[in-house]
């Protein structure tokens, strides 16, 4: 058909002069608009809302919040509201932390954290709203050892040689609490200090008492909520050890033998790596200084003998045990006590001091600290002229957390990562060496988004991983490094981040976060997909982000009509983002050429070269919101050879796909003889019958295999001016497979395959699969039916209102709807050669869509001054739906919507009336 255009350019002007009193119809189309974003807003102002902090007064408390779905005139503006990511403050509640209504009334049933998330049902995308509800007071406490929670009056076993630390644990563990207390009933057994700190002084038993209070839980400027006391008691026995007891104090040298005595321990057990200042001579030891430490360990088991050079010397309480000890803002605190080491009998005159106050303050007569924000901090303690001093690491409780998460967009219904992603720095901006080239990374790291006091800040977690195949490996800072493995092959990775600040020992919090993985570059903007998809390039590409081309547009003209914004040589994974073309009012009928052009292999028994789960938008709408059959010149994917386009939305488009399949040429040689397939050798083919083969005839005898395709799985394809779908061979065969697609509107039919000419047999295969939607109904007294044929407007113009002339007869009216006087056409599939014979071979499953045909015949129209150049119009053949108007899948009153039950419907492979069913 193409090559045919030469001559018809001599015959121009005659058709101007045949065509002067036609009336060229500019065919308008009402288009889908799109969603373009959803956010969440206060339902009043209308104003962003992107968290919410709110304390905890009663179950069943609501809070209202709505939607904005932009454009405002776009088609479905439907929305899903879900709660995500909810975690309770309380580890032991089981139920729902919050619901949210189809409305987006949120309806609060504990204290805890989540995401409120709205999600359009057109297009799948997501805002989120981060929920925090503060508990009000602590509604139960424990004692926790070893990180083991201990239940009230139990018994804790401990033996006379090891000093313990219990802690106190409140619930919910977001709590601020008022203070913690601690209270032996026997001191002769056992001590415990203000930090819970157990100091073992014989054999015996003691009950443990702690005594925690949270704060008054104050709202509106009073107080809401008078906080109780808390009590728990815990039994404790001491028994006796590996030595009698875990510590002695002396301070002269004259003293060691009594202490020896008392410790149980033997010179043969001095640990002299961990002791300090002493010295071992004829089987005695002996301290070098005025202070020092002998270390005894035997089992497994340590005591320490502890040299001070005064009888009045001042050591802090239990110094050893909360040394270099974490605080937890608001948290379980901490207090520095001064004791005589004599007798561990309180320092009434000491006095403590706060090296960084911004940090922590500390209470001057009492030891207490308060920690206000993260960082060290160094208490000093001054009593009885002597200066102490202990460290403390200050640092936000980690009540809860967030990992990044995958958005799950596109009809794939999917997020894919590549193993490998460009570099970028501080600002944002690509890293280049030295030679100008983008710099790769083959790592990804996990992040963690939430609350703000943690996010980024990867060294407060413990990370972990496990991925298929062991492909993967995380650093102590959650980085992800990847090993080599086979292309084209998804793998699951799982992410396990543990805080390492928890607000108590004995409350765990962990998250997981789990992606798929394949061998392939990640892109996020213009520049990396660009060098992603060069010619070169050895990566498969996975868009993470959506992209907005700024390149200048490419004028449409014969040198420049198959170039493109990207050529696709490698498998080019969307999920489900979003690649459009910059244009504006000025420069929005310049753009050419197309988007994507998919460059397949021309082998038949290769792998398709894969477009998935992508949206491309070729062009913006015009501003009256509608489409003209001129509005677009850009196309949105050109295929060529073996490609497969699934689970694409591609719209706002000259044509959403143009297909120009390699296939296998089919010509006549120089003596008219058809050119005949051969063997390896070169060697012509001959069948049983003793004649050669030829391509059409092999492949009608199942003889070689088909040539190459174009397969379209699961797509939406809509808002084309002129065909969403063009496939237009004269010279080379063409093998097209449609499995599960819909179709909105276009100016002219959804599809059009024109094939063959008049010189040689060439053909289309057209196999439709599974679910066919077609969306594209209009009056035929106003209607293109032949789209942009043979790319001359003048002879194009004449063809069409011939045919709409011919259509509008009154001879097909049994074919439409007729409604209020009005004839509706379901404008579908166009089979045409036009100007020459057309060899479509149709397979499939279109009847069970109820789509069907039909057609006109050749002696039908007459095509005045054009007969004498052309001779004639071959048949044109029109499906649709055409019957009974009550029983056709798709009413003419209907327009396609894009939904998520869409979306599944067509990566499921399932007919609207099973998804009903």
């Amino acid at each position: 058909m193409r090559k045919l255009l030469i001559g018809l350019l001599a015959i121009i002007p005659i058709i101007i002069v045949a065509t002067v009193l036609l009336i060229t119809e500019v065919i308008l189309i009402t288009p889908d608009i799109a969603v373009e974003s959803v956010s969440i807003v206060d339902p009043d102002y209308y104003q962003d809302v992107e968290n919410v902090n709110i304390n905890f007064e009663e179950v069943g408390m609501t809070y209202q919040l709505t939607s904005l779905v932009l454009p405002k005139k776009a088609t479905n503006k439907k929305v899903h509201w879900s709660i995500e990511n909810a975690h309770s403050f309380d580890p032991e509640f089981e139920g729902e932390v919050a619901t949210v209504s189809s409305d987006g009334i949120v309806t609060v049933y504990w204290p805890g954290a989540f995401d409120v998330v709205v999600k359009s049902d057109d297009g799948g995308f997501t805002d989120k709203c981060s929920f925090n509800v503060n508990s009000d007071v602590a509604k139960s406490a424990y004692i926790v050892y070893n990180g083991e929670k201990l239940e009230n009056n139990s018994t804790l076993n401990i033996t006379v040689d090891k000093i313990v630390k219990l802690d106190a644990c409140a619930r919910p563990i977001d709590v601020d609490l008022e203070y913690v207390k601690w209270e032996s009933t026997n001191k002769s057994v056992l001590t415990i200090d203000a930090n819970g700190v157990i100091v073992p002084k014989s054999t015996g038993s003691s009950i443990i008492t702690m005594r925690l209070k949270s704060k008054d839980y104050v709202a509106n400027g009073s107080v809401q909520k008078y906080a109780e006391e808390l009590v728990c008691h815990l039994n404790v026995s001491v028994e006796g050890g590996t030595f009698k007891l875990p510590s002695y104090n002396v301070f002269s040298n004259d003293e060691l033998t009594d202490a020896i005595s008392a410790l149980g321990v033997a010179v043969s057990d001095l640990d002299v790596a961990k002791s300090s200042n002493v010295a071992v001579e004829g089987g005695t030891i002996t301290f070098t200084s005025g202070i020092g430490k002998a270390v005894f360990t035997k089992d497994g088991t340590s005591v320490v003998i502890n040299k001070y050079n005064a009888e009045n010397a001042v050591v802090i309480e239990n110094y050893e045990q909360i040394n270099g000890a974490n605080i937890i803002i608001g948290k379980v605190p901490f207090t520095v006590n001064c004791v005589y080491a004599k007798d561990g009998e309180k320092v009434a005159n000491a006095t403590y001091t706060s090296s960084n106050e911004k940090i922590a303050t500390v209470d001057k007569n009492t030891g207490l600290i308060t920690a206000i924000s993260e960082g060290e901090v160094k208490i000093t303690a001054s009593a009885e002229g002597q200066t102490l001093e202990i460290i403390f690491n200050v640092k936000e409780p980690v009540i809860y957390f967030k990992l990044q998460s995958d958005e799950i967009r596109g009809i794939g219904n999917e997020r894919i990562y590549g193993t490998k992603s460009y570099v970028v720095d501080i600002n944002g901006e690509n890293v280049l060496d030295a030679d100008g080239n983008l710099v790769i990374t083959n790592t990804k790291k996990i992040s963690v988004i939430e609350p703000s006091e943690v996010a980024g800040k990867n060294d407060r977690f413990k990370w972990s991983i496990t991925s298929d195949d062991n492909i993967a490996e995380i650093d102590l800072n959650g980085v992800v490094s990847f090993k080599d493995f086979e292309e084209g092959i998804p793998y699951n990775v799982t992410v396990r981040a543990e805080a390492l600040d928890s607000p108590y020992t004995c409350d765990l919090i962990m998250r997981e976060y789990t992606f798929t993985v394949m061998q392939g570059i990640n892109v996020t903007n213009e520049k990396e997909i660009k060098d992603a998809t060069g010619e070169t390039a050895p990566y498969e590409v996975f868009v993470q982000s959506d992209i907005t081309f700024s390149t200048n547009p490419l004028n449409e003209s014969n040198d420049k009509k198959y170039e493109a914004q990207i050529y696709v040589h490698k498998n080019f994974y969307g999920n489900g983002h979003l690649l459009k073309w910059y244009t504006n009012d000025d420069d929005i009928n310049l753009a050419g050429s197309n988007i994507l052009r998919a460059n397949g292999p021309e082998d038949v028994n290769a792998e398709h070269l894969l477009i998935r789960n992508v949206r491309i938008r070729a062009a913006v709408l015009p501003d009256d919101g509608t489409v003209s059959s001129s509005s677009f010149k850009s196309n949105a994917i050109a295929a060529h050879g073996n490609v497969k386009i699934q689970y694409c939305i591609l719209e706002n488009a000259k044509f959403c796909v143009d297909i120009f399949s390699y296939g296998k040429d089919y010509h006549y040689d120089t003596e008219g003889n058809p050119i005949v397939l051969k063997d390896a050798d070169g060697n012509p083919i001959v069948g049983d019958d003793g004649k050669y083969i030829t391509d059409e005839e092999a492949i009608e005898n199942g003889e070689v295999d088909m040539f190459a395709e174009t397969i379209l799985e699961g797509c939406i394809f809509s808002n084309a001016c002129n065909f969403a779908v063009l496939c237009w061979t004269t010279d080379r065969n063409q093998n097209v497979k449609m499995k599960d697609c819909v179709f909105g509107q276009s100016g002219g039919p959804v599809a059009g395959f024109m094939s063959g000419t008049n010189d040689i047999d060439t053909y289309t295969y057209l196999d439709i699969d599974g679910l066919c939607r077609i969306y594209n109904w209009k009056q035929t007294m106003n209607t293109d039916l032949m789209g942009d044929m043979t790319g001359n407007e003048y002879i194009d113009n004449l063809i069409k209102k011939l045919i709409s002339n011919e259509i509008n007869s009154g001879r097909y009216d049994s074919n439409f709807i007729v409604e209020s006087g009005i004839k509706y056409m379901s404008v579908g599939f166009l089979f045409t050669g036009a100007l020459s014979k057309c060899n479509i071979k149709l397979i499939g499953s279109i009847k069970e869509n109820k789509i069907t045909s039909f057609t006109v015949r050749p002696g039908d129209i007459d095509i005045g001054a054009l007969s004498a150049f052309v001779g004639q119009l071959y048949p044109i053949t029109f499906y649709g739906y055409y019957g009974d108007k009550n029983d056709l899948p798709v009413k003419h009153t209907e327009t396609l919507e894009h939904s998520q039950q869409l979306y599944k419907q067509l990566r499921e492979g399932v007919t609207f009336e099973e998804s009903a069913e």
